[in-house]
């Protein structure tokens, strides 16, 4: 079929098959587990190969720096000195990106620029008490020994990794390669891919009018395809249009996919180069996972929340009894909604309508019709599920507190797109992967922009704008300005 036919095919793909998505966290947790395991390896190998030199070093070399203490007193060869050592090798192998993924760990020029570092932060102290002329012999020999012992230790590694995973590297990962198949099966052949084995290696999905016959399936069923295949990174071969592109990154990418180029292209995905087996690849990186600024999201929601909820306790206890005193029906009020990956959570609020609302609300056609024209709501004043105590505590957003449980139990973020009932996902299209690939969100861009008073598509434009270009200074700016919003009321009903 055409690429357009193709793009409306794959939308309504999307729109029929969240469930499909809720791999996705999985996925991620697989990527950072390899990630974690790598660097946890190599840590460990550099630390024994260091730990082993010093243990040699006092009886290869004249004691110069370091190696003063360990030729004065041997007990603490691998004690004080080799941690001392230790970390700095460590430290100038990190900076000169020996840890990286790709090629990254195992390039001999970082290795041997980190070993220089390391040796050379050792020696520092030896270098103003004894002098230069003193110390550059034993910092060479200490260098070639350690660079040499380090290149041939990362070697050693490589090797069994490439026998653990046959013939991968820390990275392989089940790949689906996706375009027209002739590019796909070039894909396959170049260096960067040829070791994938059966097991990495799952096929090709077809873009063109008609599946080749070697094909997984067509780009029209990719949900389905990446869910049954266990996919967890995929490679775009040759050139797509624009609009189909984005699209199946961002559907890769819901679905906790790496996305991989074999050519490069302007993009509003933030975009690295990663060289495997010589080959420059460029990955597509989702702006949600910078691992730093995602880590200081996590732990801002955990105190926030916390200590939120320590300082409102008393309120929250005074709207729950208000509420009880004035209509039948608990305090609180469950309502599902749509999480990150697609996953449905009880999104708990204050109950700030009567306990029959949803049948009043089902039981008056026009009443339901005008709720949907209206963006899923209704107006105050033509709201009959409403209790009166419910629109006091609508209007000071008083509702919300209780989401501060959801975000402790990692179901929300303090900042996030807006929770969604799943009726409402429909809005999103083509495009609402991308909305699930973040927890939703007590406040967010469209609580500062207007909140209830904001509908759709506007709605869609500000949430989506949000998601593709989130940082940790988006979600403080949000955070400042929910504050002023709440205040004043602004687009509260």
């Amino acid at each position: 079929m055409p690429h357009t036919a193709a793009l409306r095919a794959l939308g309504k793909n999307v729109e029929r098959g969240f469930h499909l998505y809720r791999a996705g966290g999985s996925n991620e947790r697989r990527h950072l587990h390899r990630l974690l395991l790598r660097v946890l390896a190599l840590l460990a190998t550099d630390v024994a190969v260091v730990g082993l030199l010093t243990l040699v070093a006092p009886w290869a070399l004249p004691p110069v720096g370091p190696l003063d203490v360990v030729a004065s007193d041997p007990s603490h060869q691998f004690s004080r000195v080799s941690l001392a050592v230790a970390a700095a090798v460590v430290l100038g192998l990190t900076m000169a990106g020996a840890y990286r993924t790709g090629d990254g760990w195992r390039s001999p020029g970082r290795i041997f620029a980190g070993a220089t570092g390391g040796t050379a932060i050792s020696c520092w102290n030896a270098l103003w008490t004894l002098g230069l002329l003193r110390v550059l012999p034993s910092f060479a020999a200490m260098l070639a020994g350690v660079g040499a012992v380090l290149i041939l230790a990362r070697l050693l590694v490589d090797g069994v990794v490439r026998w653990w995973k046959g013939g991968g590297h820390w990275e392989t990962a089940r790949t689906l390669f996706i375009g027209e198949a002739a590019a796909c099966r070039q894909a396959m052949s170049r260096r960067a891919f040829s070791h994938l084995g059966p097991e990495y290696n799952l096929g090709l999905v077809e873009i063109g009018p008609e599946p080749a016959l070697d094909a997984r399936g067509h780009l029209a069923n990719l949900a389905e395809v990446l869910h049954e295949s266990g996919a967890e990174a995929i490679v775009l071969c040759g050139r797509l249009e624009s609009a189909l592109f984005h699209a199946v990154v961002e559907t890769a990418h819901a679905a906790g996919c790496q996305v991989f180029e074999t050519q490069h292209r302007r993009s509003v995905r933030s975009p690295r180069t990663v060289w495997r087996n010589g080959e420059p690849l460029i990955e597509l990186v989702r702006p949600e996972l910078k691992a730093g600024h995602l880590l200081l999201k996590k732990i801002v929601d955990l105190v926030g929340a916390t200590v939120a909820l320590v300082l409102c306790a008393p309120v929250m206890a005074i709207v729950w009894a208000v509420i009880r005193l004035d209509s039948r029906g608990p305090g609180i009020f469950v309502q599902p909604r749509v999480g990150r990956n697609g996953r449905v959570f009880g999104c708990f609020k204050f109950r700030t309508m009567y306990a029959d609302a949803e049948q009043r609300l089902a039981g008056d056609p026009v009443l339901r019709a005008e709720y949907l024209r209206n963006n899923y709501k209704l107006p105050p004043e033509r709201d009959p599920r409403v209790t009166r105590v419910g629109r006091a505590v609508r209007r000071w957003s008083l509702d919300e507190l209780p989401q501060l449980v959801n975000v402790l139990r990692g179901e929300m973020s303090l900042v996030g797109p807006r929770p969604l009932v799943l009726e409402e996902l429909g809005e999103y299209g083509s495009r609402a992967p991308t909305l699930l690939s973040l927890h939703p969100g007590m406040t967010g861009a469209w609580a500062i922009a207007g909140r209830s008073e904001l509908g759709y598509p506007e709605r869609c434009s500000f949430e989506l704008g949000y998601v593709g270009n989130w940082s940790f200074g988006a979600d403080m700016a949000i955070l400042a300005r929910t504050v002023p919003v709440v205040l004043l009321s602004r687009g509260a009903h």
